[in-house]
């Protein structure tokens, strides 16, 4: 793996970080963090720390500026943030979920229509909009009775489901206690009806099992940051649980 390549993993890791749904929600401020991340994750990415002494930065400003000539990342400032904010293209995200071995847009896709499958477009019943994890495993993974392998699983469908909420396709959402509904968005209906043309990625590197390794620390990483860390506006608490809003769609954040 190579420098380049490990800054397209780290952004990933920390882009997607930011669109789990919340799993904890006492003692942090998780969704006011997450909320606000997301914000600004579209139009300009993830602030990046790339080197640590200034040499090591200046290897880093390098490095980044050859991954944006390459169509790779698009790097921005933003606010009083002394970190660059970095942005994954549609090729620099292919090319990172590759390396780490996650599935990519094709399976995004896959998750799109098992999902919508699932759903009735314009309900205003919760059940027909939020469709509950374990319904993609089997109605499994939820309470005293879920097993490690339970847990296991909707881990996985949850890797299905980031390179769909990458796209904007859905997005996903949690009760109280943790428990993961996800929801189609309007574009991800359109992209149903009138589908899209895949983005040319070029050839994608293999996998890098070093690569899957920083994703998961750079991503528990940015999950306890998201968590510990004050929200930007004093008393922010962000998005309710879905429990607290269950008759009505909840928009997007």
């Amino acid at each position: 793996m190579t420098n380049t390549e490990m800054i397209l993993v780290r952004a990933l890791a920390h882009a997607d970080a930011i669109r789990l749904p919340v799993r904890k929600w006492f003692g942090g401020h998780a969704s006011a963090n997450r909320a606000a991340a997301a914000k600004l994750l579209g139009t300009h990415g993830v602030p990046l720390r790339v080197g640590g002494d200034q040499v090591d930065r200046k290897t880093g400003e390098r490095l980044l500026a050859e991954a944006e000539a390459a169509g790779l990342v698009a790097v921005t400032r933003y606010g009083r943030v002394k970190f660059p904010y970095v942005r994954l293209t549609p090729r620099g995200e292919a090319a990172a979920r590759s390396l780490a071995g996650l599935p990519g847009r094709a399976v995004g896709l896959m998750f799109l229509a098992a999902l919508a499958a699932k759903s009735v477009r314009g309900s205003v019943m919760m059940q027909h909009v939020w469709i509950d994890e374990v319904v993609f495993n089997g109605g499994r993974g939820w309470g005293d009775a879920a097993t490690d392998e339970d847990r296991r699983q909707l881990s996985l469908i949850e890797l299905d489901y980031l390179p769909a909420a990458s796209a904007g396709w859905v997005e996903g959402g949690s009760t109280v206690n943790g428990n993961v509904r996800y929801a189609v968005t309007e574009p991800g209906w359109e992209e149903l009806a009138r589908p899209s043309d895949p983005p040319d990625v070029g050839e994608l590197p293999p996998h890098d099992p070093e690569a899957s390794a920083l994703y998961r620390t750079e991503q528990d990483a940015r999950l306890g940051e998201l968590f510990a860390s004050a929200p930007a506006k004093p008393g922010d608490i962000g998005p309710l649980p879905l429990v607290a809003a269950h008759a009505t769609r909840r928009p997007r954040p």
